[in-house]
Protein backbone atom coordinates (compact mmCIF):
# COMPACT_ATOMS: atom_id res chain seq x y z
CA UNK A 1 0.00 0.00 0.00
CA UNK A 2 2.71 2.32 1.17
CA UNK A 3 4.57 1.50 -1.98
CA UNK A 4 1.41 2.46 -4.25
CA UNK A 5 1.13 5.70 -2.62
CA UNK A 6 4.60 6.70 -2.98
CA UNK A 7 4.90 5.96 -6.71
CA UNK A 8 1.51 7.84 -7.61
CA UNK A 9 2.89 10.44 -5.47
CA UNK A 10 6.06 10.59 -7.97
CA UNK A 11 3.91 10.31 -10.92
CA UNK A 12 2.31 13.33 -9.71
CA UNK A 13 4.97 15.34 -9.57
CA UNK A 14 6.31 14.38 -12.76
CA UNK A 15 3.49 15.64 -14.90
CA UNK A 16 3.08 18.25 -12.36
CA UNK A 17 6.74 19.38 -13.44
CA UNK A 18 5.98 18.97 -17.08
CA UNK A 19 2.77 20.66 -16.78
CA UNK A 20 4.59 23.45 -15.21
CA UNK A 21 7.87 23.59 -16.94
CA UNK A 22 6.30 23.68 -20.31
CA UNK A 23 5.43 27.49 -21.38
CA UNK A 24 3.84 29.27 -24.63
CA UNK A 25 6.63 31.38 -25.20
CA UNK A 26 9.09 28.75 -25.11
CA UNK A 27 10.24 27.87 -28.97
CA UNK A 28 9.32 31.01 -30.62
CA UNK A 29 11.59 32.19 -33.64
CA UNK A 30 13.62 35.37 -33.43
CA UNK A 31 14.19 37.51 -35.76
CA UNK A 32 15.86 36.56 -38.53
CA UNK A 33 19.84 37.43 -38.50
CA UNK A 34 21.75 39.47 -40.67
CA UNK A 35 23.25 38.38 -44.32
CA UNK A 36 26.57 36.93 -44.27
CA UNK A 37 29.22 37.38 -47.03
CA UNK A 38 29.06 36.21 -50.52
CA UNK A 39 30.96 32.94 -50.89
CA UNK A 40 33.77 32.58 -53.43
CA UNK A 41 33.40 31.51 -57.12
CA UNK A 42 33.98 27.79 -57.53
CA UNK A 43 35.89 26.22 -60.29
CA UNK A 44 35.02 26.26 -63.89
CA UNK A 45 34.14 22.81 -64.98
CA UNK A 46 35.61 20.10 -67.67
CA UNK A 47 34.20 20.69 -71.63
CA UNK A 48 32.50 17.73 -71.88
CA UNK A 49 33.10 15.03 -75.12
CA UNK A 50 33.10 16.18 -78.58
CA UNK A 51 30.32 16.03 -80.92
CA UNK A 52 27.37 17.09 -78.14
CA UNK A 53 27.33 20.42 -80.13
CA UNK A 54 26.98 19.12 -83.79
CA UNK A 55 24.66 20.72 -86.51
CA UNK A 56 21.42 19.89 -87.27
CA UNK A 57 20.66 17.59 -89.65
CA UNK A 58 18.51 18.73 -93.44
CA UNK A 59 14.58 18.18 -92.76
CA UNK A 60 13.24 15.76 -94.84
CA UNK A 61 11.20 15.51 -97.77
CA UNK A 62 7.06 16.40 -97.41
CA UNK A 63 4.95 13.07 -97.42
CA UNK A 64 1.85 13.10 -99.73
CA UNK A 65 -1.51 14.70 -97.49
CA UNK A 66 -3.94 12.31 -96.22
CA UNK A 67 -7.60 11.85 -97.03
CA UNK A 68 -9.55 14.66 -94.96
CA UNK A 69 -11.59 12.96 -91.61
CA UNK A 70 -15.36 13.40 -91.66
CA UNK A 71 -17.68 13.00 -88.94
CA UNK A 72 -20.81 11.12 -89.10
CA UNK A 73 -23.19 13.26 -88.13
CA UNK A 74 -26.97 12.43 -88.32
CA UNK A 75 -29.30 14.94 -88.33
CA UNK A 76 -32.93 14.47 -87.17
CA UNK A 77 -36.26 16.80 -87.96
CA UNK A 78 -37.80 18.92 -85.12
CA UNK A 79 -38.97 16.77 -82.05
CA UNK A 80 -41.89 18.16 -80.37
CA UNK A 81 -42.41 17.42 -76.61
CA UNK A 82 -45.27 17.80 -75.13
CA UNK A 83 -45.59 17.32 -72.02
CA UNK A 84 -42.09 17.41 -70.37
CA UNK A 85 -41.00 14.70 -67.91
CA UNK A 86 -39.74 17.15 -65.72
CA UNK A 87 -41.48 20.44 -66.26
CA UNK A 88 -39.62 22.41 -63.64
CA UNK A 89 -38.66 26.75 -64.35
CA UNK A 90 -34.63 26.11 -64.46
CA UNK A 91 -34.50 22.08 -65.30
CA UNK A 92 -36.70 20.36 -68.23
CA UNK A 93 -36.25 16.56 -68.76
CA UNK A 94 -37.59 14.12 -71.47
CA UNK A 95 -37.01 10.72 -71.83
CA UNK A 96 -36.66 9.40 -75.86
CA UNK A 97 -38.16 5.43 -75.48
CA UNK A 98 -37.62 4.66 -78.98
CA UNK A 99 -33.77 5.58 -79.05
CA UNK A 100 -31.78 2.56 -79.38
CA UNK A 101 -28.05 2.36 -79.12
CA UNK A 102 -26.04 0.00 -78.82
CA UNK A 103 -22.85 -0.31 -76.35
CA UNK A 104 -20.10 0.74 -78.45
CA UNK A 105 -22.39 3.76 -79.46
CA UNK A 106 -22.91 4.45 -75.91
CA UNK A 107 -18.95 4.45 -74.57
CA UNK A 108 -17.73 6.22 -77.75
CA UNK A 109 -20.66 8.67 -79.65
CA UNK A 110 -20.76 12.01 -78.35
CA UNK A 111 -24.96 12.74 -79.12
CA UNK A 112 -26.06 16.03 -78.90
CA UNK A 113 -29.49 17.61 -78.50
CA UNK A 114 -30.67 21.09 -78.22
Amino acid sequence: MKTRCFISRILFCFLLSILVSCSAEDGADGPAGPQGPQGEQGPTGEQGPPGNDGQDGQDGADGQDGADGNATVISSGWLEINPWDNDLPDFKFHRFPDLILTPFQIENDLILVY
